[in-house]
């Protein structure tokens, strides 16, 4: 050993040192976001039984009785099986996040967006919105062609049908209404609120995969999703979550007129709404985006310093979290439970 002036020899210096991941943190943070809102949507097919449960004592307490000619609304009138349809919807996927919401003491007003936007931004974002919307049929009708290729049905998941005038204005209430706003209020308030700070493509790119595998099934999936990247962009757009639900209530609003169309009106106005409205709300959508994308830079929301991980890194500690996992293999096996009741 030779002898260095003023002290001991260097250690042994033949392994490489690596800097500290600068990223680790982040990743880290976004993981742990991304595993509780796994956990918080698994939650939504647990509260689904919990409240069904609940709901039904209360049906029994107040003396409904199973009625053979409603079978097929699980025995009783047409009007108590929406509203309680209604009711199970909404707490099913409300009660979850609002308990979420209270155990992590993060208010509402930090995801959710509610900000003022120019009326002719409002305009353009609204029919762009409902274009795309429309369009994001094309696949869907494709994926039909094809499960029906393989021998399945191709028919989407849907409630029983009935002539009563007071069940259909609640049905009518519950699909163009409730479900627009409660969903928007989740998947582009909350969830997309929650990721944002890692950059506005993960944000509307996790929450419309979220949005589409909550549908849970095959053919709804690539239509939800599709239109959930429209309205997470229309959200970070505008800054305001009002467009967003403007847009799901006419999507909506438009499958329930179409259907009434055919329920109460002639079979040829039926095909003439589902021939012509949907070529004439895509071109004036087409029309609108290219308005929107004359003006994007003057909208255009800057990322925050977290978007800038490597999105590889981003889209990895999204997706790899138990959370996370555990929803994904939920909505895929609900997906494949719905495939073989199809056929």
């Amino acid at each position: 050993m030779n002898y260095i002036p003023g002290g001991y020899p260097p250690p042994y210096s033949g392994y490489a040192v690596y800097p500290p991941d600068p990223y680790r943190e982040p990743v880290r943070y976004l993981r742990k976001r991304s595993n509780v809102l796994g956990w918080v949507l698994c939650s939504f097919f647990l509260a689904t039984f919990v409240f069904s449960a609940i709901l039904s004592i209360v049906v029994s307490v107040i003396g409904v009785t199973y009625q053979d000619q409603y079978a097929a609304f699980s025995g009783m009138s047409p009007e108590l099986y929406y509203w309680m349809t209604g009711v199970l919807y909404i707490l099913s996927l409300f009660v979850p996040f609002l308990i979420f919401g209270a155990a992590v003491r993060e208010p509402l007003s930090e995801q959710l967006t509610f900000g003022r936007i120019q009326p002719l931004d409002f305009i353009f974002c609204i029919l762009f919105g409902f274009g795309a919307c429309m369009a994001a049929n094309i696949p869907t009708n494709v994926i039909v062609a094809f499960l029906q290729a393989l021998g399945f049905s191709g028919e989407m998941p849907s409630y029983p049908e009935t002539e009563t005038l007071g069940a259909n204005i609640i049905y009518a209430v519950l699909i163009a209404v409730l479900a627009p706003f409660f969903e928007e209020f989740v998947f582009r308030g909350i969830v997309l609120g929650r990721l944002r700070r890692f950059g506005n493509g993960v944000a509307i790119f996790g929450s419309a995969l979220l949005f589409g595998l909550f549908h849970g099934n095959f053919i709804q999936m690539p239509f939800a999703f599709l239109c959930g990247l429209v309205l997470g962009y229309i959200v970070v757009r505008t800054g305001s979550l009002w467009a967003a639900v403007a847009v799901h209530f006419l999507n909506n609003g438009f499958a329930v007129f179409q259907e009434f169309c055919g329920k109460y009106g002639s079979e040829q106005l039926y095909f003439t709404v589902a021939a012509y409205v949907p070529l004439i709300v895509i071109a004036l959508g087409l029309a609108a985006g290219l308005c929107l994308l004359i003006t994007y830079r003057k909208h255009t929301v800057p990322n925050v310093p977290e978007a800038q991980i490597p999105l590889s890194r981003r889209l990895g500690a999204f997706f790899i979290s138990p959370g996370m996992i555990l929803f994904i293999i939920l909505s895929l096996a609900e997906s494949v439970a719905a495939l073989i009741e199809m056929g």
